[in-house]
C-alpha cells in the first residue's frame, strides 16, 4: 500500500525534493561560513559564533506563524522551496558548527603552502582542501538529510496540496 497508493508515494516524492533541496543548500552555504570562522577572527565572531547556535536550539513551533505569514505575502505556501528554507534555519548553523569543528584541526599551513604555490582560492578549497574535509561534509550532509525528514511540523503547515509530505 506504501509503494502504490499515491497519497504515500506522492508523500515520499515530496519530502525528498525538499529534503534534498535543503541538505544541498545548507551544507552550500555552511562550507564557506566554517571556513571563515575556522580560519579568520574579526570582531564578534565568538559571539555571532554563539547567535548561531543559539538558533539551533529553539524550537521548531517558535517559528511556524511568521513563516506561515511571510510564505503565504511572498506566494511560497505550498512549495518544495518553502519547507526547504524554512528547514535551513535550523540545518546552517549545525552544518556550520560541524565544520567549523573539523576546519579548525587542519593545520592553516596548507593553505599558505597552497597560495605559495599558485592556487587561487576557489582551486585551493575545491581541490585540496575539500578532499581533506569529505568525510565531515558527508557527515554534516548526513544530520542536515535526518533533520529535514523526521522535522514534520514545519511541511505540514506549510503544505497543503502539492508539497505535503509524509502523511504521520
Amino acid at each position: 500500500t506504501i509503494f502504490t497508493d499515491p497519497s504515500w508515494y506522492d508523500g515520499y516524492i515530496n519530502s525528498i525534493i525538499y529534503v534534498a533541496i535543503n541538505m544541498v543548500l545548507s551544507v552550500s552555504i555552511a562550507l564557506p561560513a566554517a571556513y571563515a570562522f575556522s580560519r579568520y577572527s574579526f570582531v564578534g565572531d565568538k559571539h555571532l559564533f554563539f547567535w548561531l547556535l543559539t538558533n539551533r536550539m529553539t524550537p521548531p513551533a517558535v517559528f511556524l506563524l511568521p513563516f506561515f505569514q511571510l510564505y503565504s505575502t511572498v506566494g511560497l505556501m505550498d512549495t518544495h522551496l518553502a519547507v526547504a528554507l524554512a528547514h535551513m534555519v535550523f540545518n546552517v548553523p549545525l552544518a556550520v558548527w560541524i565544520l567549523e569543528g573539523l576546519m579548525s584541526g587542519i593545520p592553516k599551513e596548507i593553505d599558505e603552502t597552497a597560495y605559495i604555490d599558485g592556487y587561487s582560492f576557489p582551486k585551493f578549497f575545491i581541490k585540496i582542501f575539500l578532499p581533506m574535509i569529505k568525510a565531515g561534509v558527508g557527515v554534516t550532509a548526513f544530520f542536515c538529510f535526518m533533520f529535514s525528514w523526521v522535522e514534520l511540523l514545519l511541511a505540514r503547515t506549510l503544505t497543503s496540496v502539492n508539497a505535503k509530505p509524509i502523511a504521520a
